[in-house]
């Protein structure tokens, strides 16, 4: 099946008809979108989830978000050249955080269930984001199935 993501044909609807036969999520994206697990948070609630970003906080997911449409949106990207692992994935997570909590996008009740559920499943280990030391804009999905009781 291939997925356009227009109507019905969404990956949300697909990984929605899956997730429930699965005990884990690993995933390579280009761009980690809380939308995406506010979406599925749900679905993921009991599931072991891996995932690695390919691509630096994206320009355009800022310039969605209402409460920074005015602001200078350059000090939440980086252009500079990072050359450690750890400077990478420092400089991703303190971005990632800014955008979090520079922003009104968690005022509903809905957006604030998801990111509980997103905390939650960060302290207790069943959710692992990293963030590649190159770029790579893949998306790539494995669906671990449950094992089946005979």
């Amino acid at each position: 099946m291939a997925i356009t993501n227009t109507g019905t044909n969404t990956l949300s609807a697909a990984l929605k008809d899956i997730l429930p036969n699965c005990d884990r999520v690993d995933a390579l994206v280009g761009y980690f979108y809380f939308s995406g697990f506010r979406d599925l948070h749900k679905e993921l609630q009991s599931k072991k989830i891996r995932i690695l970003v390919g691509m630096d906080i994206d320009r355009k997911m800022i310039e969605k978000i209402s409460a920074l449409k005015d602001a200078n949106l350059d000090s939440y990207l980086t252009d500079a050249k990072i050359s450690s692992r750890a400077g990478v994935k420092e400089n991703y997570f303190e971005i990632f955080s800014r955008v979090f909590n520079d922003t009104d996008y968690f005022d509903d009740t809905e957006a604030q269930e998801a990111f509980k559920s997103f905390l939650e499943k960060i302290k207790d280990g069943s959710l692992e984001i990293k963030k590649s030391a190159k770029a790579n804009h893949s998306k790539f999905y494995i669906l671990h199935n449950r094992p089946v009781a005979y």
